[in-house]
């Protein structure tokens, strides 16, 4: 079966049975494995837009600071709005000493379980998991390490990143609390799921 899309017409054409021929690999898949409206299916889409930040990285810096410097109010209530309905994320970068005393102060009581968490680079897509019985303290480290110069705790492919696009677009997550002696094994899990590529050797 010739798979060439030459025209939109023919692009078409190769839309039927619930199946969708994708421009980039030309393989005939099911439509769920497309993104509304994309050409590429999920995979390729995926792939194009980790080139793409990867190659305009500048570029994309300088857009998002134009966009956050003429859009504080909306961002503000977006982000208000996703801390509410996502209170198990801390993901905010602290630039508020209040709200880095607020932190501490929980950390200082131990009051927050073990856990596996996240820390993604906003421009490349990549990421980093970890565990920690205080993940949020941890965090903390992660950060901070880069201000001290030090790679005591972060991973040294995670700091290089961090030094190369600014802390400012790393974001921290927890992806789940468990028992300490479960650490281990669940962080292992997740790094099978996500395969993050700040953890590679």
């Amino acid at each position: 079966m010739d798979t060439t899309l030459s025209t939109p017409i023919q692009y078409k054409m190769q839309i039927g049975n619930n199946m969708k021929t994708c421009i980039k690999c030309r393989l005939e898949l099911p439509l769920e494995n497309y993104y509304p409206r994309q050409a590429n299916c999920k995979l390729c889409e995926k792939e194009r837009i980790k080139q793409y930040r990867k190659n305009n990285v500048e570029k994309i810096i300088k857009l998002q600071k134009e966009y956050y410097k003429n859009n504080k109010d909306k961002i503000k209530k977006l982000s208000a709005k996703w801390t509410k309905n996502n209170p198990q994320y801390m993901i905010d970068y602290c630039n508020n000493h209040k709200e880095k005393m607020k932190i501490q102060n929980i950390l200082n009581k131990n009051s927050i379980p073990a856990g596996v968490y996240m820390i993604k680079n906003l421009i490349t897509g990549e990421r980093y998991i970890g565990q920690s019985i205080k993940p949020y303290g941890r965090r903390v480290q992660h950060f901070s390490n880069l201000s001290y110069n030090t790679n005591q705790i972060s991973n040294p492919q995670l700091q290089e990143a961090m030094k190369q696009y600014g802390k400012t677009y790393f974001v921290f997550g927890v992806l789940e609390h468990c028992d300490k002696e479960e650490l281990l094994a669940k962080e292992q899990y997740y790094i099978d799921l996500y395969k993050p590529e700040y953890n590679a050797n």
